[in-house]
């Protein structure tokens, strides 16, 4: 019963209690997979003119290296130490240049 092995290891998987092996149910839910930018995150924060974000990511660490929440996947930021802001949607990297 090699399926009912595999789908134990899977995450987010539950078992009923009280049945026997031969009769497991489960329910598995479902994660889609990312489908890349743009992300719904872009209409969802008020639009913050690019020249005060410079000025905002200039004085905080010294370049104007940042991106909108919407524009950037959770790959991109795998490596890059940012900073979020999550009222106006705006991710401030800590390095002046993205891995």
């Amino acid at each position: 019963m090699a399926s009912a092995r595999v789908a134990s290891q899977a995450t987010n998987v539950k078992k009923r209690k009280g049945k026997k092996m031969d009769d497991l149910e489960f329910d598995i839910e479902w994660i889609p997979e990312d489908t890349g930018a743009p992300y719904e995150a872009d209409d969802k924060f008020p639009d913050v003119p690019a020249h005060s974000i410079d000025k905002i990511c200039k004085s905080k660490y010294g370049h104007t290296n940042w991106a909108r929440m919407g524009q950037m996947s959770p790959t991109d930021l795998v490596g890059n130490p940012c900073e979020f802001d999550y009222t106006n949607g705006i991710i401030y990297f800590k390095n002046e240049t993205l891995i």
